[in-house]
């Protein structure tokens, strides 16, 4: 319904107001202190547009905290009205996470008892600038989590890039167990790995395609081939240096 924008860039700041989408007043621009940067929008959500123009706080908090996870070494403050909690989220919190989502990882899944003490962790580069990264924990209890994010935008019904790591993990995992002659490798499948690790994949993507409009589900089939031929490789490299390892997970 109604939004203000406010920018500070280089000595000035720069500001205008909308309403539903049109500009209000024209571009204002002041004088400020050097040492003021970024961006800020204040908004009120239009009831024409919105089937609710009430947030969830736990939602939100959430929301922000992934951003500073994705962002490595971003620091965000979150604050709310307190009268608008009615459950255990915090009114406020700053989030900074300067390893991104390795701190994350390491924060939320240390309790967890591991088949291996040593994670998976990988950064690739993929084309124009794009790149993936992929944090896998192995624990010895059937409890998993897999969350994955493109652009920082959560994917809950996953698509290409989550089942190229799932794929990518399989095959590596059977090339190395048919060249050390594991006996039972040929019975393992994705979900013997995928239920029994916690894992994060993020993605940054110049063009996403996505299923539909909710964008929950990404549909890209080059992507995936690649994405699936570079994980095999990495995860590959990974049990060949690590052969204690290897030897752990197959025999789980």
């Amino acid at each position: 319904e109604k939004l203000e924008i406010t920018i500070y860039h280089k000595s000035k700041v720069y500001s205008q107001n909308y309403v539903r989408g049109k500009p209000k007043t024209k571009v204002k621009i002041e004088k400020c202190n050097k040492s003021l940067r970024g961006t800020k929008v204040s908004f009120v959500p239009d009831k024409e547009i919105f089937e609710s123009i009430f947030f969830s706080p736990k939602k939100l908090y959430s929301f922000i905290q992934m951003k500073a996870v994705l962002v490595k070494d971003t620091k965000i403050s979150f604050s709310i009205d307190k009268e608008l909690i009615t459950d255990e989220t915090p009114h406020r919190d700053k989030f900074h996470y300067s390893k991104g989502i390795i701190d994350f990882m390491q924060n939320n899944f240390s309790a967890r008892k591991k088949i291996i003490a040593q994670d998976f962790h990988v950064n690739l580069d993929l084309n124009f600038k794009e790149k993936c990264e992929i944090y896998i924990s192995f624990n010895t209890l059937e409890q998993s989590s897999l969350m994955s994010y493109c652009n920082t935008i959560e994917t809950p019904d996953g698509g290409s890039h989550e089942n190229a790591i799932k794929n990518g993990l399989l095959k590596s995992i059977k090339l190395y167990g048919k060249k050390n002659q594991f006996t039972k490798i040929n019975n393992i499948n994705s979900n013997d790995i995928i239920n029994y690790s916690d894992i994060i994949i993020s993605i940054f993507m110049n063009e996403p395609t996505f299923e539909g409009q909710t964008k929950k589900r990404i549909t890209m089939p080059m992507l995936q081939k690649q994405l699936e031929d570079i994980m095999q490789n990495e995860f590959l490299i990974w049990l060949n240096s690590n052969k204690k390892i290897a030897v752990k997970l197959i025999e789980i």
